[in-house]
């Protein structure tokens, strides 16, 4: 497992090979990466927000359409899932401050369903913040 590395390796193709090795069949290797089509970028164009994510420490950024195709080459069975770490008070402050520290600010407002709401919906156009790769050695 890793989390938030696969984006900073400057060969992702042969770092993952080279951890395929080190499993028995049917291991796996799960990973989490940033989803380049996070919403506070892809949807609400915060000029902050793009100042703060888009990092020289990241030689890849990955969406789910680039991340599918990194793992075809890779040569394994996979899978890639959507994530929402951050929640819709999150966003809202980003929006009125331009930076992060809003998480569940405004969720006694809001409600907690409203946040998971918000959460699920962006997770199932795909504007999520987060994805999961899930690759499993062959037998």
């Amino acid at each position: 497992m890793h989390f938030f590395v696969l984006e900073h390796i400057a060969n992702p193709i042969e770092f993952l090979r080279s951890q395929i090795k080190l499993l028995r069949p049917g291991g796996r290797i799960i990973f989490e990466i940033p989803n380049a089509a996070d919403p506070l970028y892809s949807i609400y164009d915060i000029p902050e927000f793009e100042r703060f994510y888009w990092s020289i420490a990241h030689p890849w950024y990955f969406n789910e359409a680039s991340l599918n195709y990194l793992l075809r080459q890779v040569g394994q069975p996979y899978e890639v899932l959507r994530d929402q770490r951050y929640d819709l008070s999150n966003h809202m402050i980003w929006a009125k401050d331009g930076k992060p520290g809003g998480m569940s600010r405004f969720t006694d407002k809001l409600g907690a369903e409203m946040e998971e709401m918000y959460k699920k919906e962006l997770i199932r156009i795909g504007k999520c913040d987060t994805l999961i790769g899930v690759i499993q050695k062959a037998h």
